[in-house]
């Protein structure tokens, strides 16, 4: 064999080499998961490289309604023993440590351990067990500390006495008259023994540590001649500046003796939380010009009144992705809830657990019904760690699926879709913040990628499409606030010139919450706290993204505290001014919410919802009240029409549409968020205006600087380029490839269009990408002649034809026409191996793959109707 021939690739060779061609072109990117809505879905978590993680059922004990949560700690007390611990670790840390032992007593396994269970080196019985090998945990590892010297230095720590600046509300700042500086130093309780806790990072990124879940275990360490055992926990590594935890928020605490005994279940509990800047320092590789940065402490004490017994502890009430399969199940097993709802699969995640989604409405045998209802829109979960979203969204399903007559007026009213859990991924895997990814899914709402964001993707393909089907009056975001107390409403602005009544209207729904669950009246909701702006920092979320992109003027975030009712501090600018009629806060104790009261605020938020529509003077629609000029029925009767009424404008794959198309209402010139107002509506807006200090600047100023989840996201996001170059993606990547499910799905066959400009357009614009492989399939078997490459002239057969190649009339449909190729068998191989080198084959099937990509997109995108 010559020279030339060995160099010359093969036809194999460059066969594969242009299916990865095809694979990693950037043009047209295939799904990594290609899943539709008949998807079987399970109770199992699937997280990283399929790892299953164990799930912990925890037992739910009633609570009465008469029964009160836990109170409230001392703010001041927790404020106090803050700045001491903070002038404590920045003066004297190496030498309260000078003594000091560190023994690790537990590391978290990664997904590839062989054995969950660490096994420690040493033989100490006295040492509390910890796991954190369930799904949502994230301790990473815990340290015993012995003979840690406080007593010496913390006396001290004085500044903290003249100078309460580190960690004193603002509210104290601004009254002339606030509480008199301490006098005394503050000293903590004494404990039996004393652990330092790190927590896991959010998958792929620097920090955004703040949630924490994790299992202790005591098995008689109770010290002799004690009945209980107190025992300190410091968590060390979080990452926010201030928490909760300095105002009097305790963690939660779930005792399996005390849960077995029928006392209680999930709870707050403990004493002494306070959170604190500590002595631990990092380098920040966003921050180079400031390469020092601190992490931050959480430290609580709790007594263990039981020789045996297992506790757990976690930032706010768990709430699992099995949780939600499990009441999914049994919320569709119910006879009298079952007809109200749908289930579906909005699509896949990363790791290939189901992103649900609930259609609920009244359902009728006619499908005119089902079309004419208004929509509303409501996700929670984007951010996993918190969970306090995820029981005010089971308290709103469960009232609109209930027999009650408002709850079914509010389905005759609307159509609810409802994604429970946007992030399941990065619940599973216990992070705060991010999706396993590593990105916020909250700032991914202006340009989703279907690859990596696949249920923002989606979410926002159904929101559109929705939109273009029926009207939508309403958009709601549930997330949970860290730094907040009460629950509020961040909302948008109106789109066209500011006024007083714009802006009231923009304040209508907020202002019925705190009407009907008023926070100063024993109730939920806070109509001070909200705001109404859009900042630039927040372009990129949902609550601004579904205003700004699909045009729904009501798109709101509901902040749930992770603590309870009570005062916040006051803004430093824009307060109202004195003589505003709009109540304050009574001074009372204060308890945090019971998983109950997140319930019922789910509750009382479809009442306000109700009220909303009674103002705008959205009716119910059934088939009694059936306009009789109403667009004519479907093609189908029975469960086929409804769901086809109801899910028509569930998208998962294809592209976004590129205009907001109303084919609902035959006025195209009326604004689909302009409603006729009720003479109550019209009262309600005065008030609103008489009582609110309304104005531009207000609108466009107001901060939101509380670093709540509607707030800028830190500088713990890794970049695209880092993710890629680390291993440990690129072998999660490898092996997502390699286990790619095979599922099935209802595809609808790709019309061949031909030039007809009578064809109507169709009822549905889902369109299904093939696969590469399948893409080569439907390709004629000739590879066609590449243009790009000159080649020497050979004569034509007698009687060949050469290939057809037909240009599209202007203003006419796509058409797709075969092509083919008259040549002999050697000829044809000649186009792939025949040329002066390497060189030319390379141009040769550069060339080809230009043209299949020509091909590829007219075979799988959508057909173009003429205007």
């Amino acid at each position: 064999m010559s020279t030339a021939a060995a160099t010359t690739p093969t036809l194999k060779h460059k066969t594969r080499k242009l299916k990865s061609m095809l694979l990693m072109s950037h043009l047209t990117p295939l799904p990594i998961y290609d899943v539709g809505h008949d998807v079987d879905t399970n109770e199992h978590a699937t997280g990283e490289f399929g790892c299953v993680f164990p799930h912990v059922d925890h037992r739910v004990l009633d609570e009465p309604e008469t029964a009160g949560g836990c109170p409230v700690g001392s703010a001041e007390v927790s404020r106090r023993l803050a700045n001491a611990f903070t002038e404590l670790e920045a003066r004297f840390w190496k030498r309260v440590n000078a003594g000091t032992d560190r023994v690790l007593v537990y590391q978290r396994p990664n997904s590839t351990s062989v054995s969950k269970e660490y096994i420690s080196t040493h033989n100490d019985p006295s040492n509390l067990s910890f796991n954190s090998w369930f799904e949502s945990g994230n301790l990473e590892c815990a340290y015993r500390v012995h003979h840690r010297n406080y007593a010496t230095y913390l006396p001290q720590c004085t500044k903290h006495l003249n100078q309460t600046k580190l960690a004193t509300p603002k509210s104290s700042a601004h009254h002339p008259h606030g509480p008199p500086p301490p006098t005394d130093v503050l000293m903590p309780v004494a404990v039996d023994q004393e652990y330092d806790l790190y927590c896991d990072c959010d998958t792929y990124t620097f920090g955004h540590i703040q949630w924490y879940y994790f299992q202790v275990k005591v098995a008689d360490q109770v010290p002799p001649g004690q009945d209980a055992l107190v025992v300190r926990f410091n968590i060390r590594n979080m990452m926010k500046r201030d928490s909760l935890y300095n105002f009097g928020m305790l963690p939660t605490v779930y005792s399996e003796v005390r849960a077995a005994q029928g006392v209680a279940g999930w709870t707050h509990a403990g004493v002494e939380a306070f959170y604190y800047q500590n002595a631990d320092e990092f380098e920040h590789p966003r921050r180079r010009w400031r390469t020092k940065r601190y992490h931050y402490t959480l430290s609580f004490v709790y007594r263990f009144d039981t020789a045996m017994d297992t506790v757990y502890f976690a930032h706010c009430y768990p709430y699992t992705y099995t949780n939600l399969q499990r009441y999914l199940t049994t919320l569709l097993a119910c006879p009298l809830r079952s007809p109200n709802v749908r289930r579906r699969t909005l699509c896949p995640t990363v790791c290939g657990n189901a992103c649900d989604v609930l259609t609920i409405t009244e359902y009728t045998a006619e499908p005119r019904v089902l079309m004419l209802r208004t929509g509303v829109v409501l996700t929670a979960r984007v951010h996993p760690g918190e969970t306090n979203g995820s029981f005010v969204m089971q308290g709103i399903i469960d009232y609109l699926t209930g027999p009650s007559k408002e709850a079914q007026r509010l389905r005759q009213c609307f159509v609810f879709k409802i994604v429970p859990m946007l992030n399941p991924d990065g619940v599973i895997h216990g992070n705060y913040r991010c999706s396993v990814v590593g990105v916020d899914l909250n700032r991914r709402w202006s340009k989703p990628c279907q690859n990596t964001h696949p249920t923002i993707y989606a979410a926002k393909q159904m929101i559109m499409s929705m939109r273009n089907a029926r009207r939508v009056v309403l958009f709601c975001d549930i997330h949970g606030h860290s730094r907040k107390k009460n629950m509020f409403v961040y909302g948008c602005k109106p789109y066209f010139a500011w006024s007083p009544f714009e802006a009231a209207k923009m304040r209508l729904f907020p202002y019925l919450l705190s009407k009907v669950s008023s926070a100063e009246d024993g109730g939920f909701f806070s109509f001070p706290d909200c705001t109404f702006n859009v900042p630039r920092s927040k372009l990129s979320t949902g609550r601004v993204s579904v205003w700004n992109d699909i045009r729904i003027l009501n798109s709101f975030t509901l902040e749930t505290s992770f603590c309870g009712t009570g005062e916040n501090q006051t803004r430093q600018y824009h307060r109202p001014p004195p003589s505003t009629t709009l109540p304050t806060l009574r001074a009372k104790p204060t308890t945090h919410y019971r998983v109950c009261d997140l319930i019922q605020s789910g509750e009382k938020f479809c009442c306000a919802l109700g009220n909303y529509g009674r103002l705008l003077g959205i009716e119910p629609v059934d088939e009694a009240s059936l306009p009789p000029d109403a667009a004519p029925a479907a093609a189908g009767h029975g469960e086929s029409a409804m769901t086809l009424a109801v899910d028509e404008d569930v998208m998962t794959t294809g592209p976004f549409p590129s205009v907001i198309r109303n084919r609902h209402r035959h006025d195209t010139n009326n604004d689909d968020n302009n409603f006729v107002l009720s003479a109550d509506a019209i009262q309600l807006l005065d008030e609103i205006s008489t009582n609110v200090p309304l104005s531009a600047d207000v609108d466009c100023n107001s901060s939101e600087g509380s670093a709540g989840s509607d707030s800028n996201p830190s500088e713990d996001n890794k970049d695209t380029d880092e993710i890629e170059a680390d291993t440990r993606w690129q072998a999660f990547v490898r092996h997502r490839a390699a286990a790619r499910p095979r599922i099935a799905r209802r595809s609808l066959p790709c019309p061949i269009v031909k030039d007809d400009a009578s064809i109507s357009p169709p009822t549905n614009s889902l369109v299904h990408r093939p696969s590469a492989k399948n893409v080569l399939k439907a390709l004629p078997r000739t590879p066609p002649r590449p243009t790009t490459v000159s080649l020497a002239p050979e004569p034509t057969r007698r009687g060949a034809t050469p290939p057809v190649r037909v240009k599209p009339a202007p203003n006419a449909q796509p058409t797709v026409v075969p092509l083919s190729s008259s040549l002999p068998q050697s000829r044809r191989m000649s186009v792939w191996a025949a040329g002066q080198g390497r060189k030319d084959v390379n141009a040769a099937i550069a060339g080809l793959h230009r043209e299949l990509i020509k091909r590829r997109i007219s075979l799988t995108s959508p057909p173009k109707h003429p205007s």
